[in-house]
């Protein structure tokens, strides 16, 4: 389904200026993309571009955001802290610069009693920018 309209701090606990995902484009019940523009003032930036650390920031923070969608769009309960559990399979491929575009998939693998084990593919454009393997816990 195609997301309109929502204003991605209403979903995420996270807050600016440590914030990494500016809008959930799409959510489905196995994947859901995310989209984040890097930008300058990030605190993850370092020498123009974005640091390792944020690119798992941002995956964790997208993993978040489907997680928070469900909670108050579909559930209508409050949108609840998590904590990564996990981290599988990293693989960086690159840091992306100021400026580009993220467009980031979150493929659920498995959820259960608020641990969700997902699979994230970070983006720009066509090219590949980082991907992991993501156990993520939701606080009850």
């Amino acid at each position: 389904m195609k997301i309109t309209d929502i204003d991605i701090a209403e979903i995420l606990p996270q807050q600016l200026p440590f914030r990494f995902v500016d809008r959930l484009l799409s959510y489905g019940e196995v994947d859901t993309l995310t989209e984040y523009r890097v930008s300058a003032d990030c605190l993850f930036v370092e020498d123009g571009t974005m640091l390792e650390s944020g690119l798992v920031e941002h995956m964790a923070q997208s993993s978040a955001a489907r997680v928070g969608y469900i909670n108050k769009y579909i559930r209508g309960l409050d949108v609840r802290i998590g904590f990564i559990g996990s981290i599988r399979n990293l693989k960086i491929y690159r840091r992306p610069a100021v400026g580009e575009v993220l467009v980031t998939t979150v493929s659920l693998v498995q959820e259960i009693f608020g641990i969700s084990m997902v699979n994230v593919i970070v983006r720009s454009g066509d090219l590949p920018v980082a991907e992991a393997s993501l156990k993520t816990v939701e606080l009850q």
